[in-house]
């Protein structure tokens, strides 16, 4: 959801537009926004470009995940290998500007 000022506040789409009848892993390259009339282009961020750091040995394990965008402002998807191996849930993920 595009949570800005100024937006309708209803869900909007992560859409990929490459051909993934091959058997590929689709990754959103447009967003598409419930009140804007052109998708708008979603840039990749790698695993690879990802910081881990936390704790999982406490009762209420907490991981923080940073990265560093590039210069170009816009909309990122990232990718990140899970710490836990999906051994425990992930229960919430909070923006740091917000």
């Amino acid at each position: 959801m595009d949570d800005q000022a100024g937006h309708d506040g209803q869900f909007d789409f992560l859409v990929s537009t490459a051909d993934t009848l091959s058997g590929g892993h689709p990754e959103p390259d447009l967003l598409m926004e419930s009140d804007v009339a052109q998708p708008s282009p979603v840039l990749r961020i790698s695993s690879e470009a990802v910081t881990v750091s936390g704790s999982l040995v406490s009762l209420e394990p907490v991981l923080q995940m940073t990265f560093s965008a590039p210069a170009v402002s816009g909309w990122y998807y990232v990718t990140a290998n899970d710490p836990t191996n999906g051994s425990i849930p992930l229960v919430e993920v909070i923006r740091g500007d917000r």
